[in-house]
């Protein structure tokens, strides 16, 4: 291999050094754990045409090397940047593409049109003594326990009115119950986390008052908005 101008300033530099601490009349390899040099190498490791010393040429020959593989993994690294950087692009590009085909999927659809549907007016009067947004409180009645122990009043039951569906008259409560029943409504079905209860339901009590104002109209859950002419809102 011939050495010369190919080669950078630096090189040049570190190879003259060496060249000469050759030849102040050392022809050891030195300190460098240098590979052995085949024979046809020493013909061509010249310096501006003039044979180098065995171990100078070792030492370039090897910082050669060096470059090479230094140069060779920059560019595999170069590569994989560039690898991912159109990963990253095609991914872009298809999430671009699924959003715009969905957008045209909706603007293709027919415009929804929404049914509104009220509550009827209510009837007769209500039995709960507090109301905020959907939820319903009813004052429970004190047993002669509490009033022996002055307590003033429970605190109220309240409840939020889910619908009617199929005769099923349906409830959730404050304390993570779900009540229910099914017309007539003899018995009120309780569920929470504990079990499963099933209360009688007599007239003039608590859970008779909640079915009253459910029947009557006396509870308000929103409108209710579909897209189907034909859907018919629970009571």
């Amino acid at each position: 291999m011939a050495f010369g101008a190919p080669h950078t300033r630096a090189l040049n530099l570190v190879a003259f050094a060496l060249l000469s601490i050759g030849a102040a009349g050392s022809d050891a390899a030195g300190p460098y754990p240098l590979p052995p040099m085949q024979d046809n190498d020493l013909e061509h490791c010249l310096q501006d045409g003039v044979p180098m010393k065995p171990h100078v040429c070792q030492v370039l020959r090897t910082q050669v090397d060096i470059e090479a593989k230094n140069a060779a993994a920059e560019k595999a690294k170069e590569d994989e940047q560039s690898r991912q950087e159109a990963e990253t692009i095609q991914e872009e590009h298809a999430k671009a593409e699924a959003q715009e085909a969905e957008q045209a999927r909706l603007a293709a659809l027919p415009p929804l049109k929404m049914y509104r549907f009220e509550r009827p007016a209510p009837r007769g009067q209500h039995h709960w003594t507090w109301n905020e947004k959907d939820e319903f409180g009813y004052q429970r009645e004190l047993s002669p326990q509490d009033r022996q122990r002055g307590i003033a009043a429970e605190p109220l039951f309240i409840v939020s009115y889910k619908g009617k569906t199929a005769g099923v008259y349906v409830f959730n409560t404050t304390t993570w119950q779900i009540l229910s029943c099914r017309e007539p409504c003899e018995a009120m079905v309780v569920g929470s986390a504990a079990g499963r209860q099933v209360i009688p339901i007599t007239k003039g009590s608590l859970l008779w008052a909640i079915i009253e104002d459910a029947r009557h109209g006396w509870f308000t859950f929103g409108p209710v908005f579909s897209s189907d002419p034909n859907f018919k809102p629970s009571e």
